[in-house]
């Protein structure tokens, strides 16, 4: 099987076909993703659900926007186990989200790689 890259760039070009603007959407969520994660890890430590649900949600549609579907996919089962998930289970998705962003970030604000996915077919 392939890797799949974090984000489906053919999605986003569909969206945004502008590829400056893309690198500016994903070198911002790089700068400022911790906020979200920490937002969720906290309310799982504080064991409130309603504060779960809310912040999956939130990053749920951040990751939406800039077609990160797998994380996408984890922040809604966040989202919608919220009221009944254990906090071991809910930091596993986290950590599943948060590998989803180092592998963004392994590219180093280079996405020339997504982009030549784009154009090649």
């Amino acid at each position: 099987m392939a890797n799949i890259p974090p984000v489906d760039i053919k999605d986003f070009m569909e969206r945004v076909p502008m590829e400056e603007l893309i690198a500016k959407f994903l070198d911002n969520f790089l700068k400022g993703y911790q906020v979200f994660i920490n937002e969720i890890v906290t309310s799982i430590s504080n064991g409130d659900a309603g504060d779960i649900r809310e912040n999956a949600h939130k990053l749920k549609g951040v990751l939406a926007n800039l077609s990160m579907d797998k994380g996408r996919q984890l922040a809604l089962d966040l989202e919608k186990r919220s009221g009944t998930i254990s906090k071991e289970d809910a930091l596993n998705i986290v950590s599943g989200i948060e590998k989803e962003i180092i592998r963004l970030k392994a590219y180093n604000g280079d996405y020339s790689e997504l982009f030549d996915e784009y154009y090649d077919d």
